[in-house]
C-alpha cells in the first residue's frame, strides 16, 4: 500500500510525559516493542474514574 504522510497530533507537555512514561513501561514489560516502520498510529490518552 502507498505510504501517506500525516502531521503529528499536538500533545501538551504534560500529556506527552505521561505517554512517554507509559510507553517505556510497556516496552520494559515486553507488551510492545520499538519499531522503525513507516506506518504509525496516534496515541490517545483516556482517563478512567477521573484519574
Amino acid at each position: 500500500a502507498k505510504e501517506i504522510s500525516c502531521p503529528p497530533f499536538f500533545t501538551s507537555f504534560t500529556k506527552r510525559k505521561v505517554i512517554d512514561e507509559q510507553m517505556d513501561k510497556w516496552i520494559n514489560l515486553k507488551v510492545i516493542e520499538p519499531s522503525q516502520s513507516p506506518w504509525a498510529a496516534p496515541a490517545f490518552i483516556t482517563y478512567r474514574n477521573r484519574k
